[in-house]
Order: structure tokens, then C-alpha cells, then sequence
């Protein structure tokens, strides 16, 4: 098949499908190697994971300023409040990426690690001339990673990868990713910082719904979500069947993840205070 790209008249005879695919080819290569520069490039050190948990504090933040940290989501909220700022900063939620790519986009001063996984469908809203018109200004930032997310089910799910550049999996949050980036990236341990893993019922019937004042804020900031915003109802017992899978790949290979969070429901991981963490 390979030998056929070779004559040009089999190529004009399947543009339609092989120019798209020789795109598609092109942009992962350029993406995995931006991705290989980070591969085992903190060996042997440690980070710190953080969660945007109603535990999380400015103050927390401001102990961490002189370690390798990951961030995610709507961490932004706190910059105005801090000196503070991520190692890394990761994103996979379709919903957040789509309604906020212009504050992700401002963040300047660390890298961005963002899913190239976009599967918001028609019933999202967002027009294909929209969806195109993101993804170029996100692929021009040279802050910006795309990696290669993959979704599992059923028996498949889950999985953990040790290769960003090949696969990273979805586990139902984001500290799943950031755990992933953290072991391709070689750290030995990592300490979860404001994964409290505790949301407030919200049960809408769907896997989707729109924010309103009466649903529940668990977070950071008591506006972390705005009236009329798109989110996705937590997936916690599959989440929590992912972050096992993660503890398990660590310490096959003699690392460990610890859960430094000031309270909350994780009980994935050995429990340790922050202090305690930071002593080490």
C-alpha cells in the first residue's frame, strides 16, 4: 500500500482520502516530537500534581513555588491571587477547551499540555468553522503540547501509559493524564496536592449538562463555574478504578504516588500531609 503513494495517478485518483490522511500523518509527527523533548526529562525527582479541590489554598500554592508542579483545568482563577505559577499545565475536558481556549490561550510561561482528542459532536453547538478555527490558534502557540488521548471501554478501560508520545488514556479526570505525563517525564514521586475526589450529587440524567446557580461548586473558588457553562457529571467510580491502575504501573516500577490532599475521599493512595511531603 505504501508503494502506492509513490503514482500520482493512484494519489489523484484517492485525494479525497489519502490527502487528509497524510495530514493527519504529518501533524502527529510534529506533535510526538514536541512530546519526545520531555521524555524521562525529570528522572529521578519528584512533583506535585495539583487539583483545583475546595481543600486547595493560595497559601498551599505558595509553598510550592520552588517545585516541579503540574496544574490544570481553571487553575488560572488563582493567578491573580499568587506569585505562583505550574511546571506544566494539562487539559482534556472537550468542554473546557472549547469554552475557555481564550484564557488558556493568555497563560504564558509554562508549558501546555492540551488533548488533540476533540469529540464534541454536533449537539455541542460549536460549528466546524468554530472547531477549525480553535485548533489553528491552539497549534500556533509554542507553549502548547497536543497529545494523543484515546478513550476505553469495557474491558479495555483501563489502561496506563509510560509514552505520551504513542497514547494517553482518559481516565475520567485530568490528574489521570497529569499522572501519565509525570511518569513519561521520569518522575519517581508524586504528590497529589487538591484532589479532594469529592463532588456533590448532581444527577441530570445525562453525562452532560449546563451549569446553573443551584448546582454545586466544588472547587477552589466558589466560581469556578459561571451560569450556563457545559460540563460532564464526575465519573468517580471509574475514575477511581483508573487511579488504581496508575498506583499499580508506579509501583511496578519502584515509584510511588502519594496523596497529599488536606482531607477528601481518595483513599487511592498513602496518605501524607503536604508539610510532610515538602520536609522530605
Amino acid at each position: 500500500m505504501n508503494d502506492k503513494f509513490f503514482d500520482p495517478v493512484f494519489v489523484y485518483r484517492h485525494r479525497d482520502r489519502i490527502l487528509p490522511y497524510l495530514s493527519r500523518r504529518r501533524e502527529r509527527l510534529i506533535h510526538a516530537r514536541k512530546l519526545e523533548q520531555f521524555r524521562d526529562r525529570h528522572r529521578g525527582e519528584r512533583c506535585f500534581v495539583i487539583g483545583n479541590g475546595p481543600s486547595l489554598t493560595i497559601h498551599d500554592l505558595d509553598k510550592l513555588k520552588s517545585e516541579v508542579t503540574f496544574a490544570a483545568n481553571k487553575i488560572y482563577l488563582a493567578f491573580d491571587k499568587t506569585g505562583w505559577r505550574p511546571s506544566y499545565y494539562v487539559i482534556e475536558d472537550d468542554h473546557m477547551i472549547w469554552q475557555h481556549h481564550d484564557d488558556i490561550s493568555r497563560m504564558r510561561g509554562f508549558m501546555k499540555f492540551i488533548s488533540n482528542n476533540w469529540t464534541l459532536g454536533d449537539e455541542s453547538g460549536v460549528t466546524e468553522p468554530e472547531k477549525e478555527r480553535v485548533k489553528k490558534l491552539l497549534r500556533r502557540d509554542p507553549e502548547i503540547v497536543l497529545y494523543p488521548r484515546v478513550m476505553l471501554e469495557g474491558q479495555e478501560f483501563p489502561r496506563f501509559s509510560s509514552d505520551a508520545c504513542r497514547v494517553l488514556y482518559c481516565g475520567y479526570m485530568v490528574t489521570y493524564i497529569s499522572l501519565q505525563l509525570a511518569y513519561f517525564m521520569g518522575f519517581t514521586n508524586v504528590y497529589l496536592v487538591g484532589v479532594d475526589f469529592a463532588y456533590s450529587p448532581c444527577d441530570t440524567g445525562s453525562n452532560t449538562f449546563v451549569h446553573a446557580p443551584h448546582h454545586p461548586q466544588d472547587h477552589f473558588t466558589p466560581d469556578y463555574y459561571s451560569p450556563g457553562e457545559k460540563r460532564y457529571v464526575p465519573q468517580l467510580n471509574l475514575a477511581e478504578t483508573a487511579l488504581a491502575c496508575a498506583r499499580g504501573s508506579y509501583e511496578s516500577q519502584g515509584r510511588q504516588i502519594f496523596n497529599a490532599t488536606r482531607g477528601g475521599r481518595l483513599e487511592v493512595f498513602e496518605r501524607i500531609s503536604l508539610e510532610e511531603a515538602l520536609a522530605r
